[in-house]
């Protein structure tokens, strides 16, 4: 996306603080690596929007991107309070608690995140690499 594209972004955010372009938005910044900026946007969203899942759902990936899996992680519990059957939220705690060994944990998200998005490749491909982990430990 284009700095001119971001500028208009960040311009109807200014004039609507409750719009929803704050997700948008805050993806793109995620994308070019201006953490400070996306998790700014992200954190205003979210806090305009409690009941987005999809709102906490970037929160936690740009905390992931800041280095803070724990903040990650309760963005993405929260946005399975909201929403249950929530495939990013299932994914992102997934691939977590797969890096943190927590496999019991990787499986049951990974195994939600297959029923929401079936055939997502890196999905499929961490839980093979899950199955083959746990069968080691």
């Amino acid at each position: 996306m284009s700095a001119e594209q971001i500028r208009q972004m960040s311009e109807a955010l200014a004039q609507d603080p409750s719009s929803l372009v704050f997700l948008p938005l805050a993806e793109t910044l995620l994308a070019r690596g201006e953490l400070a900026n996306a998790a700014r946007v992200a954190r205003r969203g979210a806090d305009r929007h409690p009941q987005r899942p999809d709102a906490q759902d970037v929160l936690a990936r740009v905390a992931l991107q800041q280095g803070d899996p724990a903040a990650a992680e309760r963005a993405w519990r929260a946005a399975l309070r909201l929403a249950p059957q929530f495939g990013p939220a299932h994914r992102g705690l997934g691939f977590l608690c797969y890096e943190q060994e927590r496999w019991y944990e990787a499986e049951e998200h990974l195994a939600a995140a297959r029923v929401a998005t079936p055939g997502d490749p890196a999905i499929e491909r961490a839980w093979e690499a899950l199955q083959v982990a746990w069968s080691e430990a």
